[in-house]
């Protein structure tokens, strides 16, 4: 589509690129906030590695057990993030195919310009169609006219030639009757 049938669909490509952008600033964000977790985590775990160890208790599997389990949850964060997101750019492509509708089948459609400019080229076809018709019109009635006097004309001059003929039988039958 080239012009205005592909702009909605360019329209909702930035949108989705955008929101892939929004989307991917976030990721480091979360991932740092994952790693100072972990850190934080990793220190209290060496803490509580050094006190199991000072103590003799046994505590230390335990806080080492609960330190993975938090950095596993930041890990499922992020898991979980970045399954919305591509939930999100799948929603987002079908409402793109959506608003394409059938139009979208490899046909480029021409933009409103385009349009415009072939509606034009339409119109003045049309007019001088028209007028070639009117033009073809006048002549037709013009040749009938024409016709019409060349009819006239030769019905004057055969009722002149009659009257002549009349009148040169007049003439003879007014010499013969006088002599």
């Amino acid at each position: 589509m080239a012009g205005g049938g592909k702009r909605p669909a360019a329209a909702a490509a930035a949108a989705a690129a955008a929101a892939a952008a929004a989307a991917a600033a976030t990721i480091p964000a979360a991932a740092a906030a994952a790693g100072e977790s972990a850190g934080s985590n990793a220190e209290a775990k060496r803490e509580d590695s050094a006190e199991a160890s000072y103590d003799g208790s046994g505590s230390s599997s335990s806080s080492n057990s609960s330190s993975s389990s938090s950095s596993r949850v930041t890990r499922d964060d992020l898991q979980q993030h970045t399954r919305l997101q591509q939930q999100q750019q799948q929603q987002q492509q079908q409402q793109q195919q959506q608003q394409q509708g059938p139009l979208d089948d490899g046909v480029e459609f021409p933009s409103l310009e385009e349009q415009n400019r072939q509606l034009q080229e339409a119109r003045a076809s049309l007019q001088q169609q028209h007028e070639r018709k009117r033009q073809q019109q006048q002549q037709q009635q013009q040749q009938q006219k024409l016709q019409q006097q060349q009819l006239q004309q030769q019905q004057q001059q055969q009722e002149a030639e009659e009257a002549a003929a009349d009148a040169e039988d007049l003439d003879s039958a007014d010499d013969a009757c006088c002599r």
